[in-house]
C-alpha cells in the first residue's frame, strides 16, 4: 500500500521568529483545530516540537501523543544549525529529546533540524543519541536554506543504524512538498493531478502557523481580506489534499510507523564511504 506521512513542525509564528511570551496563533488556534481535523479523518500524523515551548504549551503539545499522534525532535530552540559545533548539536538535540520524553511521556526517535540546518558531522550524533531517523533533507531548491536538486526520494541509511527520511517535492518544481507550496500551486488542476506522480512514501511538511492569518495586525483593509481569504484557502488545501491521497488508495502513517514497516523490507538503499557516512545515491 502507498504511504504519505504529515509533519507539522511545532515552533513558534513566523519560523520561530516570534518570541515565546507572545502570542503564538499558530499554536494557540491552528493546532487545535489541527488536531480534531486528524481525529476526524481518522490520521496520524508526527509532530517535529521545539522543546523551549514546554513551559508554556504543556498542555496543548500534550495532546498530539494523547490523540495517538508521534512525537520527534525540532531542537530545543528554533535556531539554524549550519554554523553550529557539534558539541552545540548534542547539546541541542539531546536537551530537546530529554525533554520531551520527560514531559510528554512518550518516546522521541526522530530528529529535523530547524530551517533543515543539517551538516554530515551530526548524523553520528543523532546515531549516538538513540534517535532511529532523520528527516533534515528536503528534496529541492531553497536560497540559503538547501540545494538537494538530485536528493533520492527514498528513504535511505545515513549512519549506521539512522535512516534520512527526505521531504518530498512538489512535481516540475523545485519546491519541496510543503503546504504553503501546495497553497500557491494546487488551483491548476494539473497540479493536482500531477502528485499521482510522487509515488511511495510522500513525506509533506508544514507548520501551525501557516494555517492562520499573516504576520501582526494590518491597518490596511486591502491586506487584511487577502489574509482572510488566504487563511480559509490553505485550508481547503489542506482538506483537499488529504481527500486527494485517500482516493488515490494511500495510507497515512506516521514516521515511526514507515521506519518499522519499510526495515522489514529490506528493501531501502544505502551506499556508505569509509567514514560510515551514508549518503544518498546521487
Amino acid at each position: 500500500m502507498k504511504k504519505i506521512a504529515l509533519t507539522i513542525d511545532v515552533e513558534t509564528d513566523w519560523g520561530g521568529r516570534a518570541p515565546i511570551r507572545a502570542p503564538n496563533k499558530g499554536i494557540e488556534q491552528a493546532l487545535p483545530k489541527f488536531l480534531k481535523l486528524l481525529t476526524d479523518n481518522g490520521i496520524r500524523a508526527t509532530f517535529f516540537i521545539c522543546s523551549n515551548l514546554l513551559p508554556k504549551y504543556k498542555r496543548i503539545l500534550q495532546s498530539i501523543p494523547r490523540n495517538g499522534h508521534e512525537v520527534a525532535s525540532h531542537a530545543h530552540s528554533h535556531q539554524n544549525m549550519s554554523s553550529f559545533s557539534v558539541k552545540q548539536f548534542r547539546q541541542e538535540a539531546q536537551k530537546s529529546a530529554a525533554a520531551l520524553r520527560r514531559s510528554l511521556r512518550c518516546p522521541v526517535k526522530g530528529f529535523r533540524a530547524p530551517q533543515f540546518s543539517i551538516r554530515n558531522e551530526f548524523f553520528p550524533v543523532l546515531h549516538e543519541l538513540g534517535f532511529s531517523y532523520d528527516s533534515s533533507l528536503a528534496s529541492g531548491f531553497f536560497p540559503g536554506r538547501y540545494q538537494n536538486i538530485s536528493l533520492r526520494k527514498a528513504p535511505f541509511l545515513i549512519y549506521r543504524g539512522l535512516t534520512e527520511i527526505p521531504v518530498s517535492r512538489v512535481p516540475y518544481t523545485v519546491f519541496p512538498l510543503g503546504l504553503t507550496w501546495l497553497n500557491a500551486l494546487i488551483s491548476p488542476k494539473f497540479i493536482l493531478k500531477s502528485l499521482k506522480s510522487l509515488g511511495s512514501p510522500v513525506i509533506l511538511y508544514f507548520h501551525p502557523f501557516d494555517l492562520v492569518q499573516g504576520k501582526g495586525e494590518y491597518p490596511s483593509l486591502t491586506k487584511n481580506i487577502w489574509y482572510h481569504y488566504r487563511e480559509k484557502s490553505i485550508w481547503q488545501t489542506l482538506e483537499k489534499m488529504i481527500l486527494f491521497f485517500k482516493k488515490e488508495g494511500y495510507s497515512f502513517v506516521t514516521m515511526q510507523d514507515l521506519i518499522c514497516q519499510e526495515h522489514t523490507t529490506g528493501l531501502w538503499p544505502a551506499v556508505i564511504d569509509k567514514q560510515n557516512i551514508i549518503f544518498p545515491c546521487r
